[in-house]
């Protein structure tokens, strides 16, 4: 949020059902009208003219790293996949793909934030009831 303006991220990020229509047009055959496929084209470039115009008063916000454009463009993707996985596997419960996802994610971070050396002292922060709710996420 520091590296990029909350509007560019809010509109990438809502990017997410236009890519899930498209997503399940070729994973799970989903018929498309020749109005959607002209939604999609506008929503898509509307959001591409929006990341690639967009200007910063600070100096240092124009030498971003294009991993942070990356990581930016992965999260609409990955959850647009997320939501067509989910419809293929019916008879999985929500509950359980959630509680694997935030183990998942919590364990990517604390890979990622060794290897950034970044700090752990938010750790230290943490009750004994929080722990009990961070550990439990998924089970209640």
């Amino acid at each position: 949020m520091r590296q990029l303006p909350v509007s560019v991220v809010a509109v990438v990020t809502r990017l997410t059902p236009t890519l899930v229509i498209f997503i399940a047009f070729f994973v799970l055959g989903e018929r498309l009208k020749y109005f959607d496929i002209v939604s999609l084209v506008l929503a898509l470039s509307g959001a591409l003219m929006i990341v690639l115009g967009m200007q910063s008063d600070d100096e240092s916000a124009t030498e971003r790293s294009p991993w942070l454009f990356v990581a930016l463009a992965a999260n609409p993707v990955l959850i647009a996949f997320g939501e067509v996985a989910m419809r293929k596997m019916r008879k999985l419960p929500a509950a359980t793909v959630v509680c694997y996802i935030n183990y998942a994610i919590t364990i990517w971070s604390l890979v990622m934030m060794w290897i950034l050396s970044e700090p752990y002292d938010f750790f230290t922060n943490f009750d004994l009831i929080s722990w009990l709710l961070v550990s439990t996420q998924g089970v209640i």
